[in-house]
């Protein structure tokens, strides 16, 4: 998957649950932009060890997951005997550092994780899913140890969120860890909004959760995200025509994106430039009748038009209402919605029309 983030201009987040090491990915990520997602362990050393890895791996982001410190009940995990990191499946970061090394060595008559994975892996996630959550004051440690980025993840609710800036963080990501933690939690699309008006000038939001489509992307996107971060798509992908498979389910999302964009904006474009003629048509007919705009416009509502779901259109609108614009402007209004250049300058200088 790191191989395929370069190749299609994707950053590429390595989990601290992963199935090779962080130099591995480093190595086939290439010049791509990477980042690294922590399952902060209980002990500071081993903490500090997987940090300077990713630091000097090139790994730009430190991404901190807060919500998954004890795995949750997952009865179709369960129903299937599906436990991977029992035998070292999804262990290597641990597996392939020095510090977890050491210690296993010591307590174990100089066993290495390869002697004995079942044992090894156990010792492992007692330290990452320790049952133990660490507290906001323990940032301070991260802070001190990694000089770039850092965005916490697992974000449902506004004072989390105002806390994270306190806390002086770069980033959050809103998410519901995809339902996997605790399937009756809070969608995290709902929160979103309410989370970006509280902290969206302060600091980064990223979203996550159910994100399968380009426009989903677009829907987070409209709420206020800046990003989204996509999980278990690509690993469907990569499960049923491996790399592929995920390979084409994230040009696909692309793809989509790209396409439901362009339908969006021809159709938005449509409806303001059918806005704008109804309008100008409108205060042509009100000239030519001699009534005031606010008789004549009342009775049409003006407020309900089309045409106030644009801040600058409705700018224009209020002029009409106020009787500010001339026959001259009125000709020069015209003239710009007959070449359809409203759309083309309008919608990014406000200043245009005004």
């Amino acid at each position: 998957m790191a191989e395929i983030a370069t190749e299609i201009g994707l950053p590429y987040i390595l989990s601290t649950a992963a199935s090779s090491s962080i130099e591995e990915v480093a190595k086939a990520n290439g010049d791509g932009v990477r980042w690294f997602q922590l399952y902060w362990p209980q002990d500071n050393e081993i903490t500090k060890s997987l940090l300077n890895r990713a630091k000097s791996n090139g790994y730009g982001v430190l991404i901190v997951t807060l919500d998954t410190w004890a795995l949750a009940w997952r009865p179709a995990d369960l129903d299937n005997a599906y436990i991977p990191f029992a035998s070292g499946i999804g262990d290597q970061t641990g597996f392939s550092d020095p510090v977890f090394r050491s210690k296993f060595a010591d307590k174990h008559d100089n066993k290495t994780p390869e002697d004995d994975v079942f044992l090894a892996s156990r010792e492992w996630e007692a330290d990452v899913f320790s049952g133990a959550a660490h507290t906001w004051e323990e940032l301070e440690l991260l802070k001190q140890e990694w000089d770039g980025p850092i965005v916490l993840k697992g974000i449902q609710h506004v004072e989390d969120a105002k806390k994270a800036v306190e806390m002086g963080m770069q980033g959050i990501v809103v998410s519901n860890h995809g339902g996997r933690q605790l399937d009756g939690a809070i969608g995290s699309l709902e929160v979103l909004p309410e989370i970006v008006e509280a902290v969206g000038d302060k600091l980064t939001v990223l979203f996550d959760s159910g994100v399968r489509t380009g426009a989903d992307v677009i829907k987070a996107l409209c709420l206020g995200a800046k990003g989204v971060l996509i999980g278990r798509p690509w690993v469907y992908g990569l499960g049923i025509a491996g790399r592929q498979g995920a390979r084409d389910v994230l040009k696909g999302i692309l793809a989509d994106l790209d396409q439901s964009i362009a339908t969006i904006v021809r159709t938005e474009e449509q409806c303001i430039r059918r806005a704008i003629g109804s309008l100008l048509d409108g205060l042509t007919h009100q000239r030519r009748s001699n009534i005031h705009p606010s008789v004549f416009f009342a009775q049409t509502n003006p407020h309900q038009h089309p045409v106030y779901h644009e801040p600058w259109l409705k700018s224009v609108a209020n002029d009409i209402l106020q009787n500010n614009v001339d026959d001259e402007e009125l000709a020069r209004l015209r003239s710009l919605e007959e070449n359809h250049q409203f759309w083309n300058k309008s919608m990014y200088d406000s200043d245009y029309l005004l």
